[in-house]
Parts: structure tokens; sequence; C-alpha cells
């Protein structure tokens, strides 16, 4: 199921097959998507459970990538309890898990190459997260991306 919609945070909306509604935000030349936020004015719990971000989506039967996830996407999603992320995605915005408490674990795909600043503040049950290589550890550190709360490691995803 498709939707679109003028006034919110997201230019689209797709319905997985396991039911969960994802959003997503057009790039400027509406040839890739970044999964993002209900709504701007009241961003919470717009997720909940666990969701699993498809590696492309059908919209009008044509198939576009997944390569982001945009700032403030789970802002606040008290009931988000785990992500996962295809490989493809590229980048995690700034404050994206902003604040979800029961997100407990995180694995990040090789093809991410940056995450924003505190993308997992304040996800007091989040106790670790497996980061691939090309994500410079320190600079997370330095920049509040993981928080204090996570012990972060490093692995090779295949």
């Amino acid at each position: 199921m498709l939707g679109t919609n003028v006034f919110a945070y997201y230019d689209i909306s797709v319905v997985n097959d396991d039911g969960a509604t994802i959003y997503y935000q057009w790039n400027k030349n509406k040839t890739e998507l970044y999964v993002a936020n209900k709504s701007t004015w009241s961003p919470e719990n717009s997720y909940s459970g666990n969701i699993v971000i498809p590696q492309t989506v059908e919209y009008q039967g044509q198939l576009y990538p997944v390569t982001g996830i945009s700032e403030k996407t789970f802002y606040k999603c008290k009931d988000l309890t785990s992500v996962t992320i295809p490989n493809g995605v590229v980048s995690i915005g700034e404050e994206a898990f902003y604040d979800c408490n029961a997100l407990t674990s995180v694995i990040i795909p090789n093809s991410i190459a940056t995450i924003g600043k505190y993308a997992f503040e304040f996800c007091n049950a989040l106790k670790s997260i497996i980061l691939p290589s090309s994500v410079n550890y320190m600079v997370l550190h330095r920049n509040g991306v993981i928080p204090a709360s996570c012990r972060a490691s490093r692995r090779s995803l295949k």
C-alpha cells in the first residue's frame, strides 16, 4: 500500500510485507529514497516494534534504492525495539534514533559511511553497536553518536 502526503515530513509511505508502514523522502533527483519520520510537528512514536528497512522500494512500478536514514527518523520512538538496516544505506542522520529507550542493539552494514551527531543519544537500553571498519570509531565518540551506556565494537559484516 502506497501513500503520499504533501503536508508531512515524508513524500511516500509503503506498508511492508510484515504490516509495518515505513515513510520515505525522495532525494533531489527522485532516484533514491531515505527513510523518514511521519511528521515534523510531532515526530515521536511514528515507529514501534521491529522495523526491517528494505533495500529497495517499489513505487509506481519502479524500484528505488533506499540509501539513507534521515535526521530524527526514529526520534523518541519509545516502543522501537530493533531496526534492521540493509546494505546500501550509506548515511544515518543526526538524532536518527534519539531517545529510543527500548532499542537494544544495532548492527550497522558495511555500506554506512556517515553517522550524524547524537544519532543514538539517550538510547539507554542500547548495550552494543557493531560498527563496520568504514566508520571512524573515535569520531563517533567525540561527536556524541555512541552513548556512554553502550559498548561499541568493530567487525566486518558481509
